[in-house]
């Protein structure tokens, strides 16, 4: 019997069977009672799930409850305050019943609260299949509990969302054409600035081509210009260089010829004087002394005032003229 107090062993808490059986005597009424709640138990539980056996699994249930708190657990109080040496025996005799009572209540419980777990799962899965529709357009979940909230007002809050959403999209869209079109403008104005910077480029470029073509021109031409009057100035130089030279051998050959003239002079004069000396004593002279002084008297005269080639020609006129009165000298001298 399952009020038989047989699974737990008083003497393993230090007591002898009959003051066991003394402890828990007015326990058995409880377990004798929990022994028909037990029968019904078994009957209860494979009950069909319906709504019409939700009361019953219940009224079960609350009569076990009973039996544990108001029976076992009572028990349990009473004789723990009148019986502090059984303490622990109880305890290991009302924790044993408790787990009976427990799992019956449980499982009972179980049965209760199906068509509301059921209930509960159904509602869960209508709230998240409204958060599904809702998240899509963005709309602010937080701790909504959409389950119980009638269609019409989901629906109104759906098409709410939706339009909200929309709205969002449009002025999105509206707000990306805008700086799409603010990209598009920008660009151009970009486009432009560097085309106009590419044409004050290519426009400086040609200006700089052009003055350097004209710089290279200009000094072309002075270096030209330069070179041409050095070509002058060396020519001028040279015409200059020349002119001197020509004018210091005409300087050159007119101071010779003066000095050959004062020469010729001097030796003229001075010959005079001796053909005048020679010939007082030429009168008494023999005939070699008069042969000579008639060489030396034999005079060709001054030089002509003349230039150049005839210059020349009378000064080897006067040479070869005195060469002729050497040699005159040396045939006198064979007399």
């Amino acid at each position: 019997m399952e009020n038989e107090l047989v699974l737990v062993d008083p003497k393993q808490f230090g007591l002898e069977e009959n003051k066991a059986l003394e402890l828990t005597s007015g326990l058995n009424g409880v377990l004798t009672e929990r022994e028909t709640l037990k029968n019904a138990y078994v009957d209860v539980i494979e009950l069909e799930l319906n709504e019409e056996n939700l009361k019953t699994f219940k009224e079960l249930r609350l009569k076990i409850v009973k039996n544990r708190t108001q029976g076992i657990e009572k028990w349990h109080k009473t004789s723990k305050e009148f019986f502090l040496t059984g303490g622990r025996f109880v305890d290991a005799i009302k924790n044993k019943e408790v787990l009976e009572n427990e799992r019956m209540e449980s499982a009972l419980l179980e049965k209760e609260k199906h068509f509301e777990k059921l209930e509960k799962a159904r509602l869960l899965e209508i709230h998240k299949d409204r958060v599904s529709k809702l998240e899509p357009f963005g709309y602010e979940i937080g701790n909504t509990d959409f389950s119980g909230m009638d269609e019409n007002m989901f629906n109104a809050i759906l098409t709410g969302a939706k339009t909200n959403h929309e709205a969002k999209l449009e002025a999105e869209k509206a707000a990306e054409l805008a700086r799409q079109e603010a990209l598009r403008i920008e660009a151009e104005e970009k486009e432009k600035q560097r085309l106009e910077l590419e044409r004050l480029r290519k426009e400086n470029e040609e200006k700089d081509r052009l003055a350097k073509e004209a710089k290279a021109k200009a000094d072309a031409e002075l270096a030209e210009v330069n070179r041409l009057a050095k070509i002058e100035s060396d020519k001028q130089s040279k015409i200059l260089a020349y002119q001197k030279a020509a004018n210091d051998k005409l300087q050159a050959e007119l101071k010779s010829k003066a000095d050959a003239e004062a020469k010729i002079k001097a030796d003229a004069l001075k010959a005079e004087a001796q053909r005048l000396a020679d010939e007082k004593k030429a009168a008494k002279a023999p005939d070699k002394e008069k042969m000579n002084k008639w060489i030396d008297s034999i005079m060709i005269g001054l030089t002509p005032d003349v230039g150049g080639d005839a210059h020349k020609i009378a000064l080897d006129i006067h040479v070869k003229f005195a060469g002729f009165q050497k040699w005159a000298k040396t045939q006198i001298d064979t007399i």
